[in-house]
């Protein structure tokens, strides 16, 4: 299952991208 647990790790990635860039915006 090593491609569920990319998927899974990417996912994780992207969600906190998501979060710091709204950090950034709610600053600005």
């Amino acid at each position: 299952d090593a491609i569920l647990d990319r998927l899974v790790h990417s996912a994780h990635r992207v969600e906190l991208k998501g979060e710091s860039m709204r950090r950034k915006r709610k600053k600005s």
